[in-house]
């Protein structure tokens, strides 16, 4: 059912509507505004054409205006004039009703709408010249507004984590070069699940849009009311602008566009009165209490332009200065930018590999410097120690009188026990005399092999005579 109404005092009149079919309405004066109450249903009609002619009731001119678009204003004698839903007559003065009043301009919606075609990353060059505004109006959507309570019953597993020790084996290599397995105690994160449920309540105050003019791509736009403020229907506020019937009811509404919007409330609360420093499997079932529902017209700016063979929106705030739409996008620039993108991201990646190539050696140098030189020429020490101690030796065994050269030392084999030291020479200046023969001594045994000082094969490390093993590496001695 549709109804119409004008802000002009009049009294009762007839007027016919030509809508494919003659339909006879009734107009009454109540409270100073002209109701007219269709007799027959005209959606079906409606719904089935683009533009409407109505006359208005003042100078009986024609109204232009489009299907849905509860709201129009004679061109001749700027009456307002709105299309309600039957049943409904008043409702727009009931305190269920909610608006906000436009705060801007046309001017500056132009301005806004010329600012977003410019900007983008991969907008076209010759969008501003090439874009045509096929229709841009002001309108008042409908939006509910529900306040209430919820009450969610939930359950979870909550996990509660420690560190666990246990005990694990490893191999090592020993001294000798050997190979074996040890025990080691180590210690990881451990988490344990447990199951917990509840209760849990709170207040919202969500939205919903309960249009069929709006596009999808702006309707989170009619949906944000921050920063609105709400007061009661006025007409005077209205004129001008379209205003927009609601499409459905506030429970089919809330189903369609408010769910979502009371799980992305309810489960962040949910989660935080978990314990435990984690969580999964979380399940709640949401009930709404103590719920109100205000009817609020929202008002925003909206434009359609063409671009392409295809067509675009806009949409704008009418009170703060949030915009939305959708815009072309030069497919040719998008692949131009992905490509130096690509290009950059191989710059990066071969300039540090050849950093790394420059740096690479240099840091093997000091390490090698300050690790590995020191324990080589510790070792090549220990390896002329164990040289020289060796010689050392073989030299005392033979009886050698110069000794090597051990840690800056010179030393001098001495005669075996029972040998006489041998005779300094004569002086070159001394007469000659008759040499007496000297009774030779005894001769002396060789000292036993046992009591030889010896090195290990391996690792050159000097062996004591009565040791059968190095102690440095391990090795048996041959």
């Amino acid at each position: 059912m549709a109804a119409v109404s004008s802000v002009r005092d009049h009294d009762r009149v007839r007027v016919r509507v030509r809508v494919r079919v003659r339909v006879r309405v009734r107009v009454r004066v109540r409270s100073g505004v002209l109701r007219v109450t269709a007799a027959t249903p005209v959606e079906t009609h409606l719904s089935s054409l683009q533009l409407v002619e109505l006359s208005c009731p003042k100078c009986g001119g024609n109204l232009r205006y489009v299907p849905g678009m509860a709201f129009a204003n004679c061109p001749f004698c700027q009456a307002s004039v709105a299309l309600v839903q039957a049943g409904r007559v008043g409702a727009l003065e009931d305190t269920a009703y909610r608006m906000a009043r436009f705060r801007v301009t046309e001017a500056e919606f132009r301005d806004r709408l010329l600012s977003y075609l410019a900007e983008g990353d991969y907008t076209p060059a010759d969008l501003l010249e090439a874009a045509q505004v096929q229709t841009h109006t002001g309108l008042f959507a409908p939006v509910y507004l529900y306040k209430g309570r919820w009450m969610a019953r939930f359950s979870a597993s909550c996990g509660y984590e420690h560190d666990q020790t246990y005990v694990d084996k490893e191999r090592v290599q020993d001294a000798g070069g050997r190979t074996r397995m040890r025990l080691v105690t180590r210690t990881r994160s451990h988490t344990d699940w447990r199951p917990f449920s509840g209760e849990a309540s709170g207040a919202y105050r969500l939205t919903a849009l309960s249009s069929k003019q709006v596009p999808a791509e702006v309707a989170s736009l009619c949906e944000d009311i921050d920063g609105l403020d709400l007061v009661h229907v006025e007409m005077s506020s209205l004129q001008g602008y379209a205003l927009e019937a609601y499409a459905s009811e506030p429970a089919e509404a809330f189903r369609a566009r408010g769910t979502a919007a009371l799980d992305a409330l309810v489960a962040p609360e949910l989660k935080r009165r978990l314990p435990g420093e984690s969580h999964k499997d979380l399940r709640y079932d949401t009930e709404r209490r103590e719920e109100t529902v205000l009817r609020l017209y929202r008002p925003v700016w909206l434009a359609l332009y063409a671009y392409g063979g295809q067509t675009y929106v806009f949409a704008s705030d009418g009170v703060t200065e949030r915009t939305a739409g959708t815009r072309p996008e030069d497919t040719a620039l998008r692949k131009e930018a992905d490509s130096l993108q690509g290009t950059t991201k191989t710059l990066w990646v071969v300039g540090i590999l050849l950093c790394w190539t420059l740096i690479a050696p240099i840091l093997a140098y000091v390490y090698y410097q300050r690790e590995v030189a020191p324990k080589v020429t510790a070792h090549d020490r220990r390896v002329c120690d164990a040289r020289a101690t060796r010689e050392s030796a073989r030299s005392r065994a033979r009886g050698d009188a110069p000794g090597p050269v051990v840690g800056g030392a010179s030393t001098t084999a001495t005669p075996p026990a029972g040998r006489p030291p041998a005779a300094a020479p004569a002086s070159p200046s001394a007469p000659p005399s008759t040499p007496v023969l000297a009774p030779r001594p005894p001769p002396v045994p060789p000292p036993l092999a046992s009591a030889v000082a010896s090195v290990c094969a391996r690792c050159e490390a000097e062996l004591s005579p009565s040791a059968s093993f190095c102690k440095r590496c391990g090795q048996r001695r041959g």
